[in-house]
């Protein structure tokens, strides 16, 4: 995860109640989804939003590309949680929980299978068990592609979908949507291997809340000549 400042602004709970203090508001700002319609056409964007003492609202985008021509015609709020996944501009963000509130952060990668049925459940792709594996594409040699979760959908489930949904776990810039096509085959990690990815090596790792999950063990940024296809321990 990552801050996401570059694209965003007061993306966390203390920094939009100082804005909010700043500005005189007497409501306590909570992040959600702002719905605005304006002209039978709604906007949706992610921001803070707070019910004030006169029986108004005070709302807040915190995506700075977010504009509209004219002033809304009204603004419907829709609270967000811990651990909730949205997009934005084909970014990936997890809400996440601040000692003092709520908080956003940008995902570059899916370090466990919750997050992953939740992303895909934004594509509308069934609700699956996935697995984390190494993928190769099929020849002769076989090359290895990277390290992908895997879900498979049965023949009743898929209705013309790919009975094989991969998403990659350490994002599509590791690894082209094209290289991820065509014949495959997908080899599942077992608890307790680890990969060594991003200058950090990780172990897999099972959950009961969360399912399969990438748990950072160390940062190895200098390590060289390792093979990404096979793992450190086992």
């Amino acid at each position: 995860m990552s801050i996401p400042e570059e694209e965003c602004q007061y993306y966390d709970y203390p920094m939009a109640a100082a804005l909010y203090k700043e500005l005189g508001c007497s409501g306590d700002p909570r992040l959600g989804v702002l719905v605005y319609r304006q002209d039978d056409i709604e906007y949706n964007t992610v921001g803070w939003y707070s019910e004030e003492d006169d029986d108004t609202a005070m709302d807040f985008p915190i995506f700075k590309n977010f504009q509209m021509e004219n002033e809304p015609e009204n603004v419907c709020f829709i609270p967000l949680s811990e651990r909730e996944i949205f997009t934005i501009d084909d970014r990936l963000y997890i809400v996440i929980a601040l000692d003092q509130g709520l908080g956003i952060r940008r995902l570059n990668l899916l370090f466990d299978e919750s997050i992953v049925r939740s992303a895909n459940a934004l594509r509308s792709i069934p609700d699956v068990e996935y697995q984390l594996c190494k993928v190769y594409a099929r020849g002769y040699p076989k090359k290895f592609l990277d390290y992908c979760w895997v879900g498979r959908l049965d023949a009743e489930m898929s209705n013309n979908m790919p009975t094989m949904i991969i998403y990659p776990a350490f994002g599509l810039e590791e690894t082209s949507s094209g290289e991820i096509s065509g014949s495959l085959e997908a080899v599942p990690l077992r608890e307790g291997e680890t990969l060594y990815r991003k200058g950090t090596l990780w172990q897999l790792s099972l959950d009961e809340t969360y399912g399969a999950s990438l748990v950072p063990l160390m940062e190895l940024p200098f390590y060289a000549g390792f093979n990404d296809e096979k793992t450190l321990l086992n």
